[in-house]
Order: C-alpha cells, then sequence, then structure tokens
C-alpha cells in the first residue's frame, strides 16, 4: 500500500485548524520550523516517524488515521470533546445521544417490520 504523502499533509492540515492552531504555534508545539511543518501539510516533504506520532498523540487519533485516512471510529477524538465540556455538556450529550440510539432501534425495528411483510 502506498502513502499518499499529500492527502497526509492535508489530514495533519486539518486537524491543526479543527483545534484553531496556526502554522507557527503548531510548529513550535511539534519542534519543527514553520517551514517544514508547511512542507508537511502540502505533501512536498514526507514527515519521519516520530513527528507522526507526536501528531497523533496530540490530536488523540491513531497513526492509521493520519496515514491511510481510516474511518475508525476510534480516530474521532471523543476525548477532546469530553474533556473541552462542562459537566452540564457532558450531561446534554449524553441525552442526545440517548435519544439518537433510540432514534436508530426505531428505525432498525421498522426495516425490521418491513422486511416480514415482503
Amino acid at each position: 500500500m502506498e502513502i499518499n504523502w499529500g492527502d497526509v499533509g492535508r489530514r495533519i492540515k486539518n486537524l491543526r485548524r479543527t483545534r484553531h492552531l496556526n502554522a507557527s504555534d503548531f510548529a513550535e508545539q511539534m519542534g519543527v520550523a514553520t517551514r517544514t511543518l508547511s512542507k508537511y501539510e502540502n505533501g512536498h516533504t514526507s514527515p519521519n516517524v516520530e513527528f507522526l506520532i507526536q501528531v497523533a498523540r496530540t490530536f488523540n487519533v491513531s497513526l492509521d488515521y493520519i496515514v491511510f485516512g481510516s474511518d475508525d471510529v476510534d480516530d474521532i477524538p471523543f476525548k477532546d470533546i469530553l474533556n473541552a465540556l462542562s459537566d452540564e455538556g457532558k450531561k446534554a450529550l449524553a441525552s442526545i445521544a440517548e435519544e439518537l440510539i433510540n432514534f436508530e432501534n426505531t428505525i432498525k425495528g421498522e426495516r425490521n417490520t418491513n422486511d416480514d411483510r415482503t
């Protein structure tokens, strides 16, 4: 499997932007020059494994996500979302999640009922 370094760079840039980090601050945090980060993010240079590991840890995603863009649910940074919420926000999120689960179960039940009729 070949690695598309342009895609890797776009994922790194998207992660950085979703955390509202500018390139120079993120580069400093990661211990690289801003120009180097720009080359990584634009796919002009491939980052070393240590940098990729540091990015994965910083954004609480897997290396597989950064390198291959897997859509694995484990890659969604739920810890970051939960840590950013107040106790009230966590309760609201739990309530929304519960409603979503109930809704999906209702839809599944309707599908099964319709499947039985055919």
